[in-house]
């Protein structure tokens, strides 16, 4: 079996030097360039490790760019902790993990929610990976699972959007021999409370609306980028009107299920708001696009139709956050929906 931890990071460990796209440029790019980019990278880890030692604190690190370089694994110390973050559904963690194991190094499988860069939840991206996650992880000796929910360019995903992800990351890690079958039903009775038995299913497939759209983006849903991107660049590569009406359609049938929850839970009020600012969102997506592809977008009447939809979503957006959050970050995540309410006023 395979510990759930339902967290982000560990608390009691270095950083894990993840991401380093910027390594070999700058003042990096003459070092990169004479002992290469995962020598570079490993001496700058095996440094950090030796401060963390001296605190009394193990070293977890991130396997992004040691799997780049797999044979810098046998130089890693045998209790540095390897962190196998992959968020796609085809994630490799079968391979990844099994290199890893094979250096004799303990490692968590670190797997996602995948309801950022989202909306409302990408289900089947998040159920795919999740499953991907803990069969390597058993297979291969994994120490732990971490299950992550980011929040980059934007926090647009609620609290309860994210809750699909995380008790799928506690399902699997628990069985990695387990099915989707009675998943929703699972939500009901253990996530939303529902005794009306309807949210597990609209979280479910709300959270599988990016599909109806037709054109997917990795790691992404086309609606979040018809919010997050300017005019020009906001309607991603094959997407027509018709998908978008297509999609619109399906937000309202997913939604029309909202009114008739029964939440037994002590925040079911909250969770039902902001599922219910997450259709208003979505849909406005929709809208959008439709107006920039069909050439409306510089009518008054529609301007003002996505400027009211917007000015209210963005007052529901703020106070739904202060409910939950502290008010940091707020500032950050509402700056793009401000963007495009006074681009609608303009």
């Amino acid at each position: 079996m395979i510990n759930s931890c339902l967290i982000s990071r560990p608390n009691d460990s270095a950083p894990w030097c993840d991401e380093t796209f910027d390594l070999g440029q700058g003042k990096s790019k003459a070092m990169c360039e004479e002992k290469g980019r995962g020598r570079v990278y490993l001496d700058f880890v095996l440094e950090i490790d030796k401060l963390a030692r001296a605190h009394g604190k193990q070293t977890h690190i991130a396997s992004d760019m040691l799997n780049q370089y797999p044979e810098l694994y046998d130089e890693v110390p045998d209790d540095i902790v390897i962190m196998d973050w992959n968020y796609d559904d085809d994630a490799p963690f079968d391979t990844t993990c099994a290199r890893i194991a094979e250096a004799g190094l303990p490692f968590c499988v670190v797997p996602g929610t995948s309801a950022w860069y989202s909306l409302g939840g990408r289900t089947d991206t998040c159920l795919a990976n999740q499953r991907l996650a803990s069969r390597a992880g058993r297979d291969h000796g994994a120490i732990g699972y971490v299950n992550t929910d980011w929040s980059d360019k934007g926090h647009w995903h609620y609290y309860a959007i994210s809750e699909v992800g995380w008790a799928a990351g506690a399902a699997w890690a628990w069985n990695g021999d387990g099915d989707e079958d009675g998943f929703t039903r699972a939500l009901d009775l253990h996530v939303y409370g529902d005794a009306a038995g309807h949210m597990g299913r609209l979280a479910y497939t709300l959270g599988n609306i990016y599909k109806v759209v037709g054109t997917t983006v990795r790691g992404a849903s086309a609606l979040f980028h018809l919010i997050l991107d300017a005019d020009e660049t906001a309607v991603p590569d094959g997407v027509a009107a018709e998908d978008l009406k297509r999609t619109r359609a399906s937000i309202d049938e997913v939604m029309s299920s909202l009114p008739h929850v029964r939440l037994t839970r002590d925040d079911g009020d909250l969770v039902v708001k902001e599922f219910a600012n997450t259709g208003r969102l979505m849909r406005h997506a929709c809208d959008r696009g439709l107006a920039l592809l069909n050439g409306t977008m510089a009518r008054g009447e529609v301007r003002r139709r996505l400027a009211s939809v917007m000015d209210t979503i963005l007052t529901d957006y703020r106070w739904l956050w202060r409910a939950r959050n502290r008010e940091g970050g707020l500032s950050d995540s509402a700056r793009v929906l401000e963007e495009r309410l006074a681009g609608y006023r303009i």
